[in-house]
């Protein structure tokens, strides 16, 4: 796993909410679309499926809080 890579999991593993795990992954992708780091299509990113999972880990956590704080 290149170095990118593992910094921009690190970034949406930190992320809290979803604006937040949204703007990891907007900014890991703007870098590596400039610079053209990864080297692969937007299709076949890892980052992009790591973006989806991430998000949805976010959103079962949310869903969660607020039945518990019902």
């Amino acid at each position: 796993m290149s170095k990118f890579i593992e910094n921009a999991m690190v970034a949406l593993a930190k992320a809290q909410n979803d604006g937040q795990v949204k703007k990891s992954f907007d900014r890991s992708c703007e870098l590596c679309a400039s610079k053209n780091i990864l080297g692969c299509a937007c299709d076949d990113c890892p980052l992009a499926v790591a973006y989806a999972i991430r998000r949805n880990q976010v959103k079962v956590l949310e869903s969660l809080y607020e039945e518990a704080t019902a």
